[in-house]
Parts: C-alpha cells; sequence; structure tokens
C-alpha cells in the first residue's frame, strides 16, 4: 500500500509566492511512489487532521508543513503528539526549522521523510494553544498582534516596520 503525504501549505507565508519549489516537491514524492495531498484550506486541514488519532490510521507517512513558524504551530495544534511532522521553510525567519536543520532542499527533505527517522519535540502551552518556538507577551505580543490585523499576503522584514513604530507610539508599558 501507497504511504500517503500531507502538504499543509500556507500560500501567504514568506516574502514571495513559492508555489513552482511545492510543485516540484508534490512530483517528486509521486516519483517516489507517494500518495500525496496538498491542502491550503484552514478549516478542510483541521477536519482532516483530527486529533482523535484518525490521521495516523489512514497510512499517513508525515505532514509536510509549507510555511512559516505559524504554521508549524497551528498543525501542531491540529494533530496528535505522535503525527510525524516535516518542514519546508516558507516563512520569514523560519527559527524552528533552522533549529532543525530543515531546508529548502527538496531532495534533502524527501530523503528525510524515507528514512522514516522521527524524534521528539518539547511544546508548551499557553491559553490551550501548543507552541514549539516562543510565546510571548508585553511589547513584542502588541506587535504582533498589530501586524496579524493588517496582513493581508506575504511578508518580509520591512512589513514589521509600522506595527512597531505603532507599537512605540501607543504601548502602554507596565510600570
Amino acid at each position: 500500500m501507497n504511504k500517503k503525504i500531507v502538504i499543509v501549505e500556507n500560500p501567504n507565508a514568506g516574502a514571495q509566492d513559492k508555489q513552482s519549489l511545492l510543485s516540484d516537491l508534490k512530483a517528486g514524492l509521486i516519483a517516489r511512489g507517494y500518495l500525496v495531498e496538498q491542502e491550503s484550506d484552514r478549516k478542510k486541514i483541521q477536519d482532516m487532521m483530527g486529533t482523535d488519532g484518525s490521521l495516523n490510521e489512514e497510512n499517513i507517512e508525515c505532514v509536510i508543513c509549507a510555511g512559516g513558524d505559524g504554521t508549524i504551530g497551528f498543525v501542531a495544534n491540529c494533530s496528535t503528539p505522535a503525527t510525524p511532522l516535516a518542514i519546508l521553510p516558507l516563512g520569514t525567519e523560519n527559527v524552528l526549522a533552522k533549529q532543525l536543520g530543515f531546508d529548502c532542499d527538496i531532495n534533502r527533505l524527501m530523503d528525510k521523510i524515507d528514512s522514516s527517522e522521527t524524534f521528539a519535540l518539547d511544546a508548551g502551552e499557553a491559553n490551550g494553544q501548543l507552541f514549539l518556538t516562543v510565546a510571548s507577551v508585553g511589547f513584542d505580543a502588541e506587535v504582533v498582534r498589530l501586524l496579524s490585523a493588517r496582513r493581508t499576503g506575504h511578508i518580509d522584514h520591512t512589513t514589521w516596520i509600522r506595527p512597531i513604530l505603532q507599537a512605540l507610539g501607543g504601548y502602554q508599558f507596565p510600570k
């Protein structure tokens, strides 16, 4: 039986469109004998993942998070702890991917998946949500909130300037 790979894609991750890279990854996985399902709709992803463990009963080899740190966090919160995750780092910073040695080399990523080698990650929880890298409060959290409120597509490092300036002008620092 062919094993299935689910690619969870965030089409707004990072500074530019990476559809050609995703197409190459999908074609490469199919050439290696995997059944591949690619999805970007968050509701459909939540329904598919099923935190009741149903994901692993469908013979899914792994879920590839094709996006940034936010995409990885979203997938972690939709899946069971036993769900194998791989990362195609398409975000702006890709902190977790860098820490774990994932890059945009799709052949290396496919080799990692073929090896079936896994390792456990520690997760934190705040307000009922898992996080795998950082959680923050205060000024930093306000900047992220402001950016998220106005984000409509791809971002780069300069996208942060306006929310930083807004927060500097209006954030009430604790005394």
